[in-house]
């Protein structure tokens, strides 16, 4: 299978989804367009989700073998940008 992996701590994910969290981001190295997932799982001991992508233009693992993990990155995004506006 061509797949990777990200970790999410579950402190980030409880931050997510808690009411009235609120993010100016934007993702500027991560997953392809098109990546599907395809499998979650928990790891207690390393206190963090798991989640498993496929996607074409990842890496081939070959079957019993560890999928990379890769990281995402992001840049803060400025609510007031005018980006592309001419003045």
């Amino acid at each position: 299978m061509r797949i990777v992996q990200i970790q999410i701590t579950y402190d980030l994910l409880t931050e997510i989804f808690t009411e009235g969290w609120e993010a100016k981001a934007r993702c500027i190295k991560g997953l392809p367009k098109g990546a599907k997932l395809v499998r979650t799982f928990n790891d207690t001991i390393g206190n963090y989700a798991v989640l498993t992508f496929e996607h074409p233009s990842f890496d081939e693992v070959p079957l019993g073998q560890y999928p990379p993990v890769i990281d995402c990155w992001y840049e803060t995004v400025n609510s007031g940008c005018e980006c592309g506006v001419t003045k």
